[in-house]
């Protein structure tokens, strides 16, 4: 899988991709809709059937596309409603999730690159103090840590949804922080009248639901581990055992699922990957993992193929089926 249209697109379906996912917190639904229809297009001319997945991020704060900063330890940068990144200030998007903040909150940039206490907090504009990180990159997602700011899907990712559904583009939907079986009832009920031809995947990726994942695994179709978030709710001291428990209750009930985060980016310069991602995306094949996603090693990887090429190489190995 990958977040969206690339021109490596082609080589990459060549290279044994399976699955595009489009993120439906970027962009316009217009630019959705051309995104795709071109990857419907990229699939027929491949002769490779098409998978296109729409991950509804939910009410998951982000920062602005295309903007960057870098940053120092102890440095106080800005987040507002609109960026200014020669004045150390980033957009954030929805921007009354600033409002909801707190001075001492940690809140954290992607899945853990960069870490901010919140020193003051004003309408829709927010002072932090950098904890760790050198560079802040646009587009990453922006959440409290320990904690999920909203659940589930937004009337965005809704009406993206339908839009994509009702011109015969979409094959999945993936729904972002999932705990129980009510996170789905909207989704399934928009989807109710499509015959089941577009699969639900839950992304389990909080501490409730990897401490009972049975109910949510059970009334999804696919599941989808999100270590990013998973990692950051329960500390990576326990990431291993939180993601084991999961993958256990998938097997149980017969779901198919998938691994996701830090999957292979010592391949994502054209490289191998390290012998520890190597090792760990082949134990959890071995243990049902039916595919992986490449995320970070295809939107901000020099060689977005190459990480394909080893991630399709390690699942024929050990039996994935993606």
């Amino acid at each position: 899988m990958s977040y969206a249209l690339e021109p490596w697109l082609g080589d990459a379906l060549d290279a044994g991709l399976s699955a595009i996912r489009l993120n439906s917190g970027f962009g316009s639904e217009e630019l959705a809709l051309d995104w795709a229809s071109l990857i419907d297009e990229q699939f027929r001319q491949a002769g490779v059937r098409r998978r296109t997945i729409l991950d509804l991020g939910g009410y998951k704060a982000r920062l602005v596309q295309g903007e960057t900063l870098a940053v120092s330890r102890g440095e106080r940068i800005v987040l507002a409603a609109t960026g200014q990144p020669a004045k150390k200030q980033l957009g954030v998007s929805p921007p009354d999730f600033l409002n909801d903040l707190l001075p001492g909150q940690i809140l954290v940039v992607g899945d853990g690159e960069t870490l901010l206490e919140v020193a003051t907090v004003s309408a829709q504009r927010v002072v932090a103090a950098v904890r760790s990180g050198d560079v802040i990159e646009g587009g990453r997602g922006l959440s409290p840590a320990g904690a999920v700011w909203r659940t589930g899907p937004s009337t965005a990712d809704m009406n993206r949804l339908a839009l994509l559904r009702d011109r015969g583009l979409l094959d999945a939907v993936l729904v972002s922080f999932v705990e129980t079986p009510d996170d789905l009832r909207d989704v399934r009920h928009l989807l109710a009248d499509d015959g089941g031809s577009i699969a639900v995947i839950a992304k389990l990726e909080t501490a409730a639901a990897a401490a009972d994942p049975w109910e949510a695994v059970r009334s999804a179709d696919e599941v989808m581990v999100g270590r990013g978030d998973l990692a950051l709710a329960v500390g990576l001291e326990e990431i291993y055992r939180a993601t084991s428990r999961i993958a256990d209750a998938c097997v149980s009930a017969g779901r198919p699922w998938w691994i996701a985060t830090d999957c292979l980016l010592g391949a994502e310069s054209g490289g191998s990957p390290t012998r520890a991602e190597a090792s760990d995306l082949a134990g959890w094949i071995e243990r049902g993992a039916c595919g992986m996603l490449l995320a970070h090693e295809t939107v901000f990887g020099q060689d977005p193929v190459n990480a394909v090429r080893w991630g399709r190489t390690i699942l024929d190995r050990y039996g994935g089926r993606a």
